[in-house]
């Protein structure tokens, strides 16, 4: 996909974001058939109008239709000029205004077997939200928790992740996605090599869980044995104040256990 901001654009690739805050002009168009991008805005954003209309379509590709000139609520016309694409490696976001990422930029934290990078902020989205993209090595369930301040999205790019809520086992693929909002108990588990993770949480007060429990890294990928485990257990030991309650030791895949 083709992206304008003002001044400047990029041709954005799987993996790779743009950020744009309130009042900014932004265009895109596609360059490949079947293309797909996600929008995610937090509430009171910019897709409200979108989720609020109660608008649906019963299909799940493009169907040719007559164009329509009307605009959502709040959105306006404008005049953004049609620069050439730049090739540039967009790899540190600045602080409030808009930007292009490329895929697993920006700050990164490693895990055990894990590697997190920030798309966007709570600096950067006025604490509305925070994205984090996780590329990780087949690994079993994490402890039981909940969150009691904070809603966790899970969206799966590629690979496979098992999720475990209120007692459902649940098998999220490529652009399958979970909304668990606060209070739900649940574990996620990797279950194929180099399986990508998108994390959207709202509101941003969960971020510093993935700095207190992992290590800076100038990495683009995993490492095995990257860090000991015990330095994410000692992060939440010392963060009490983050909302994450544990319930309960992993549970049990019994679904599909040989997948």
């Amino acid at each position: 996909m083709q992206f304008w901001l003002p001044g400047r654009s990029r041709v954005l690739v799987r993996g790779d974001s743009v950020h744009v805050p309130p009042g900014t002009p932004v265009v895109y168009r596609m360059l490949g058939h079947m293309s797909r991008l996600l929008f995610f805005s937090a509430s009171s954003g910019a897709l409200d109008a979108l989720t609020e209309s109660r608008e649906t379509v019963e299909r799940h590709v493009y169907t040719p239709a007559e164009a329509s000139a009307e605009l959502l609520p709040g959105t306006r016309e404008h005049e953004l000029a049609r620069v050439d694409a730049q090739d540039v490696r967009d790899d540190t976001p600045p602080e409030e205004e808009a930007y292009f990422l490329r895929s697993r930029t920006g700050d990164r934290r490693g895990w055990p077997d894990a590697h997190n990078a920030f798309s966007a902020r709570g600096r950067n989205t006025g604490g509305r939200y925070f994205s984090v993209s996780t590329l990780a090595a087949p690994q079993p369930y994490v402890i039981r928790h909940f969150h009691r301040l904070h809603t966790e999205n899970f969206v799966c790019v590629s690979g496979r992740i098992w999720l475990w809520v209120n007692g459902q086992e649940l098998l999220l693929t490529s652009g399958d996605f979970l909304h668990a909002p606060a209070g739900t108990v649940h574990s996620f588990a990797i279950a194929a090599h180099s399986t990508r993770m998108l994390g959207l949480l709202t509101s941003d007060v969960f971020e510093p869980f993935f700095d207190a429990t992992g290590v800076s890294t100038d990495d683009s990928v995993h490492t095995e044995g990257l860090i000991d485990p015990s330095v994410m257990m000692g992060g939440i030991r010392t963060n009490p104040d983050l909302g994450l309650v544990v319930v309960d030791g992993p549970p049990r895949r019994v679904r599909a256990a040989g997948l």
